[in-house]
């Protein structure tokens, strides 16, 4: 595991840098700020890709003692507690970030009671509790999580109002009846570890309940893990309170999903209630894992190294295939036209050697007329521009505020008073099929905007002999899938009768936050992209243009030297050679960058035609 995920993190970091290289080209050529936003994007995201890894189950034991076994063996005592009663209360994201220092932060459970998301809140250091952390003591990172399983004792109806009235406890305070609760809503240890440098997350979800109790575990954490190990079966059967809430909280929502068989003691379970439990979680066989003190731990390291990590390997490849190569690729044929053009100017001189002035008169023919034809291809760009920027308009007034926020509010006024009623389920469900509707209608005027502005570049392309980079994409549809998935968990929510038929009004409160926070993130990220691709999506066909213009007026440059004086024609013909070899050196140096993102050997260097 250890060995494949370091493999993961240097692979990443090759990427990384042929991106950077692939930068630095685009600054020394005036890329596009298109093309530039694309690829620092690209360089950000792997910078910050990870392995997320999330543990779910009752027993915080066991939980523990999975975790330390599976990713921290080495540590002296063990990473996380293991002790009867020191159980982490609250979810615990294990990660590095080296920008900054060792340390245990810890958010207020009070937090729960306003309107931001955990999200919001890991923008917002000052609203945590912050240990700092000497990496080198086991025992100052033992008694930092010591805080994770601390809880407080509030009065009921104050934790009523964060939505954890239900619980226990009858000591008094100021003579109203007191509840604990758990000090703490969420806790981020960031810890130098060579699995977690490497890129590796994982989040230590606290007992069952709290997935019912906190939404954003399942609408957010949970659903963006590239896996999930659900740990359970302590007494080598998965029992029905598990079984539950893997059916309510891990199958309808969690893609990737295995199962722990945790029994207690050193006994395995046998294949046979191996396949029973398999077939109760609705998992294959080799998806279900039995883990005990007496080992099992290797198959599931296994597992994770030649399935999870492979598979967040390939989703990267595929994410560089479709969104870095072709950039590459792009600025590669414009390098290519770059040399056809100069090879053309070559020839045009060797022609000019002989002081043939019916070759020179071709020649300025030719040239007048590229350029009329040139000054149509303006006129079309300038009308194109006019009709992408008014159908843009369009297109953003469907994705911004205007167009969600009277959907919102509308659930909003519907919902007000309905909180624990099949009503109010229904009216959530509407709200998102609504939402995916909308952005339907969006999605199709997004690819008639696209086919416009594709027109634009065949346009050019077939009037003047070579094709410019092709326009820069714009697919909003990830977003709608989104958007989708958010229906289908709002659907699941309202198929559990615990959620219609029983008293949970700041439950179903907090999952409609957090459906309406979710949904409106994707409708901004649309917009965003939406319009950046709008601001953008000409300039690449812009840049080929005033290139060719600038390719156009030295040809006439040369004509016209020439003609004045001829002795500098040498000195035009070695400016071009010279413009030739380097156009070749820098169609070598994007290769070698598109075949280390697509990791595919790199072809020979491109001739001048």
């Amino acid at each position: 595991m250890q060995e494949e995920l370091a493999q993961f993190d240097r692979r990443r970091r090759r990427w990384v840098k042929s991106l950077e290289r692939y930068a630095a080209y685009l600054r020394g050529t005036s890329g596009t700020d298109a093309e530039m936003l694309k690829v620092r994007t690209l360089i950000s995201r792997l910078q910050r890709e990870t392995l997320r890894v999330a543990v779910v189950g009752e027993c915080g034991r066991a939980r523990s003692a999975l975790i330390n076994a599976l990713f921290f063996h080495e540590c002296p005592g063990g990473f996380l507690p293991v002790e009867a009663g020191r159980a982490s209360l609250c979810p615990i994201e294990i990660y590095r970030a080296p920008e900054d220092a060792p340390a245990l932060s810890l958010l207020p459970i009070e937090t729960r009671g306003r309107g931001e998301s955990i999200e919001d809140f890991k923008r917002l250091p000052v609203e945590w509790s912050t240990i700092a952390l000497d990496s080198c003591s086991p025992q100052a990172l033992a008694a930092a999580l010591d805080q994770t399983h601390q809880s407080l004792a509030l009065p009921q109806t104050q934790a009523q109002a964060i939505g954890l009235g239900d619980g226990g406890g009858a000591q008094p305070t100021d003579g109203e009846p007191a509840v604990s609760v758990p000090a703490w809503r969420y806790a981020r240890l960031n810890y130098p570890h060579p699995l977690l440098e490497a890129g590796l997350v994982v989040i230590d979800t606290p007992g069952l309940d709290a997935l019912r109790a906190e939404p954003e575990l399942i609408l957010g954490t949970l659903t963006e893990a590239d896996v999930v190990l659900f740990v359970a079966g302590a007494s080598g059967t998965v029992t029905d309170t598990e079984l539950d809430a893997w059916n309510r909280h891990i199958r309808p929502h969690v893609r990737n999903r295995l199962a722990v068989l945790h029994p207690t003691g050193d006994a395995q379970p046998e294949p046979r209630q191996l396949e029973e439990n398999a077939a109760r979680l609705g998992l294959p066989f080799a998806q279900v894992f039995p883990v005990s003190a007496a080992g099992g731990i290797e198959r599931l390291q296994t597992y994770l190294g030649s399935h999870v990590l492979p598979a967040k390997r390939d989703f990267l490849e595929k994410t560089l295939r479709t969104r870095a190569v072709p950039l590459v690729s792009a600025a590669l044929r414009l390098e290519a036209d770059a040399l056809r053009q100069a090879a053309k100017e070559e020839r045009e001189l060797r022609a000019l050697s002989g002081q043939n002035r019916e070759v020179m008169r071709g020649l300025h023919e030719r040239i007048t007329a590229d350029r009329q034809s040139l000054a149509a291809t303006v006129q079309d760009f300038n009308q194109t521009r006019n009709a992408l920027a008014r159908a843009g308009r369009t297109l953003l007034g469907n994705l911004g505020p205007e167009a969600f926020e009277p959907i919102a509010a509308d659930s909003r006024e519907a919902l007000a008073g309905s909180w624990t009623t099949a009503a109010l389920v229904r009216g959530m469900r509407t709200l998102t099929e609504e939402l995916s509707r909308q952005f339907d209608k969006t999605l199709v005027l997004s690819h008639q905007i696209r086919r416009l502005v594709d027109n634009a570049y065949a346009n050019f392309s077939s009037r003047h002999g070579f094709a410019p980079p092709p326009a820069p994409s714009l697919d909003l549809a990830p977003h709608r899938d989104r958007l989708r998935g958010l229906a289908a968990r709002t659907r699941a929510f309202g198929r559990d009768p615990i959620n219609v038929m029983t008293e949970k009004r700041f439950l179903i409160r907090k999952f409609y936050s957090t459906l309406v926070a979710r949904a409106e993130d994707s409708y901004r990220l649309a917009y965003a992209e939406a319009d950046g691709w709008l601001a953008h999506a000409l300039e690449p066909l812009l840049r080929a243009v005033k290139e060719y213009k600038g390719h156009l007026e030295r040809r006439a440059d040369n004509l016209r030297r020439i003609q004045d004086n001829l002795g500098t024609l040498k000195q035009t013909q070695a400016a071009v050679a010279e413009r030739i070899q380097g156009l070749r050196q820098t169609g070598l140096e994007l290769q070698d960058i598109r075949a280390a993102l697509s990791e595919a050997p790199a072809r020979g260097a491109p001739h001048a035609g």
